[in-house]
């Protein structure tokens, strides 16, 4: 029989809501006309009559006032984003314990259910949408989804009160769900926790989890980018009926150079050539011009879209992990400290993520087999199939699919200790305060990702952002209303070739040190001064261009290294 029920139903609701207004943005239509002006008895107008009709003025770019106040109104218009996210969770169970099951002790349950709605949208004005204005065409995304989820967990007691055996633990838990997007999933977790003694616990457990796709990995119906994409097809030829390439492949000032260049006879039937070939456009453009030769707007007018998949499935980790918790009880100096060691292996299967452009188009040209124009990574490319750009890409599209797999593999330690300085030294007449200290330290063995099925795996551990080593130790001085603080940031050696092979090196480690002095003068008020990057450490890359990998803009990784050198800030906190 059941003993100590008690349950819990709740329901819940959420909305955000985002609006965003901006004036003065650019039609580029509107503004290319208005730069577009002839003379007509004797007057600048617009070159084109409609535009004019609408209210088009000339625009002198280069003159002082030369925009007019008629001819702003004409190009210019005010954008905006309207955005909401919305949730519904209705969510109840019953907890409590079954008695003389087991002799270590009652075994505790919880058992309950939850029913989730989520819904979202993103509605950019209408010339957002249309890419009318300067942003790139960015369309209206908005999707929902509900889960029906069960779930249910067990503290089973297996031994306790025994010698070298005071407590056993087993803890059982599930949860199976029902998405109206991707169907069904089942998670769970098994865990042992055992104490030999009072001051040591062990602890083990495996998961497996899940995590459904969300609504913009989804439903996103194609959002506009320019990305730089090398063509494997530049300077494709053909010489004597079979597909080779050009000695010289690229030369977008001047393309004739890359035309009058001669064949490259060590190409002749090359695999990469002979796959272009197949690609109707580019014959098309080899036929007409001798070859494919790159002008600088084609070479940069590249654009693609990143959509949504509604035929995602759930991403699925599975965890393992082991370690001990150290908390000794054999006088008051030890019974202070205590420290934590774990090591975990966690692996995704069928991430969510997509082949890249660049992987998408070398794939696609890989040899003559793997030209498909409705393959995965061929799927994506549209190429002109008439005109002056004939045969160059116009378009490489990419949508999510599950094709990731990650491995992570580490340590974790952490450690802390606190003593009142008055137990250290004798000082029966005053108080000395207390002195605090923790320490957090990573470890990371294994950091490697597939990015697809048959792609060679990358290796991240020991990079930019994942060194080998990471230390953080806090360290804290309080004596009644005095609060004095410090934190020290350790980050390890890191590699920067990842991202470029030319520009391999190894990057030192860093201490970071931030400070902190506080004082409530009373209950409700406090005031405080502080430094961060005491020292002024600076970790400079590289130029702010982002060729390694770096934010655009910065000389540094800001978020693996402080980007802003030494600061000082104070302030006081009122709480009503």
């Amino acid at each position: 029989m059941t003993q100590n029920l008690s349950y819990e139903l709740s329901l819940n609701y959420g909305r955000s809501d985002y609006d965003q207004r901006s004036n003065g943005d650019v039609m580029t239509g509107r503004f290319r006309q208005a730069l577009d002006a002839v003379v007509i008895d004797g007057e600048t107008v617009c070159r084109d009559s409609a535009a004019r009709a609408q209210g088009c003025r000339p625009i002198f770019i280069f003159e002082e006032g030369g925009i007019s106040e008629e001819a702003a109104t004409y190009f210019t218009a005010a954008t905006g984003l309207d955005a909401f996210q919305e949730q519904y969770i209705v969510n109840g169970f019953v907890s409590g314990s079954v008695p003389n099951v087991s002799p270590a002790g009652d075994i505790g349950f919880v058992i309950g259910g939850e029913y989730r709605e989520e819904s979202a949208r993103s509605t950019p004005d209408p010339l957002t949408q249309l890419g009318l204005a300067t942003g790139n065409i960015t369309p209206e995304t908005r999707g929902a989804f509900n889960v029906r989820e069960a779930f249910a967990e067990l503290r089973i007691p297996l031994l306790a009160d025994l010698p070298y055996a005071q407590a056993l633990d087993l803890n059982l838990a599930g949860r199976v769900s029902d998405y109206s997007t991707v169907g069904s999933t089942t998670a769970w977790a098994a865990s042992v926790e055992y104490l030999p003694t009072s001051w040591l616990k062990l602890r083990s457990q495996y998961a497996v989890a899940v995590r459904a796709p969300n609504i913009n990995e989804l439903f996103n119906p194609g959002s506009q980018t320019f990305p730089q994409v090398g063509d494997p097809c530049e300077g494709v030829t053909l010489s004597g009926g079979q597909a080779a390439f050009l000695n010289t492949r690229s030369n977008i000032a001047d393309p004739d150079v890359v035309l009058n260049s001669g064949v490259d006879a060590s190409t002749i039937g090359d695999a990469v050539a002979q796959a272009c070939m197949l690609d109707s456009a580019i014959a098309a453009r080899v036929a007409r011009d001798g070859g494919f030769a790159l002008t600088q707007p084609e070479f940069q007018g590249v654009s693609g879209f990143n959509t949504g998949n509604p035929d995602l499935t759930p991403e699925t980790s599975k965890t393992f992990t082991i370690g001990l918790l150290f908390n000794p009880r054999w006088n008051d100096w030890w019974s202070r400290l205590s420290i934590s060691a774990d090591y975990y292996d966690i692996s995704i299967e069928d991430g969510v993520g997509t082949y890249g452009r660049q992987v998408s188009v070398d794939r696609c040209y890989e040899n003559a087999a793997s030209f498909d124009p409705t393959s995965p990574f061929c799927g994506g490319i549209q190429r002109f199939s008439g005109g002056a750009s004939v045969g160059a890409l116009q378009y490489v599209n990419i949508r999510n699919l599950n094709l990731a797999e990650i491995n992570v593999e580490g340590l974790d330690l952490k450690a802390s200790y606190s003593l009142p300085l008055n137990d250290a030294f004798s000082a029966p007449s005053m108080d000395l305060g207390s002195l605090s200290a923790s320490l957090t330290y990573s470890h990371l063995i294994d950091f490697s990702s597939t990015a697809f099925p048959g792609a060679a795996p990358q290796t991240f551990s020991g990079t930019v952002g994942a060194p080998d080593h990471e230390a953080v130790l806090n360290l804290l001085y309080a004596r009644g209303p005095l609060q004095v603080t410090m934190g020290l940031q350790y980050v390890g050696e890191a590699d920067v070739g990842f991202f470029d092979a030319d520009l391999e090196s190894l990057l030192p480690s860093m201490t970071f040190v931030n400070a902190q002095v506080r004082y409530d003068l009373n209950e409700r008020t406090s005031i405080y001064a502080g430094v961060d990057n005491l020292f002024d450490e600076y970790m400079f890359v590289a130029g702010t261009n982002g060729d390694i990998g770096q934010a655009t803009g910065w000389t540094t990784f800001p978020d693996v290294y402080d980007g802003l050198g030494r600061r000082f800030y104070g302030g006081f906190r009122f709480s009503f």
